[in-house]
């Protein structure tokens, strides 16, 4: 447990903070209670509203053609091997 406020300052062209774990792993965890961090809002991603992410169209394919799962997709098909129509 930390009994300070730790505060980075950027010292150069180089980002202040770089967080790297294994695949699989939280490359950051913040408990529920302590709230919105200032600045660093998912309801502004990449420059979207949040109601504006997970309308795009998408497709799941097996390799023989057929569709898995899709948002907005309603058949897939393949014709030739490395030519799949979706």
């Amino acid at each position: 447990m930390a009994s300070a406020i730790s505060t980075l300052v950027r010292q150069g062209p180089r980002p202040a903070l770089s967080l790297v774990v294994r695949g699989n792993e939280l490359p950051l965890k913040v408990n529920p209670s302590a709230g919105t961090a200032t600045n660093l809002s998912a309801d502004k991603l990449d420059g979207k509203d949040s109601s504006e992410i997970g309308h795009e169209l998408w497709s799941h394919v097996n390799s023989n053609g057929t569709l898995v799962r899709g948002n907005g997709v309603q058949s897939s098909g393949r014709f030739s091997t490395g030519d799949i129509e979706v």
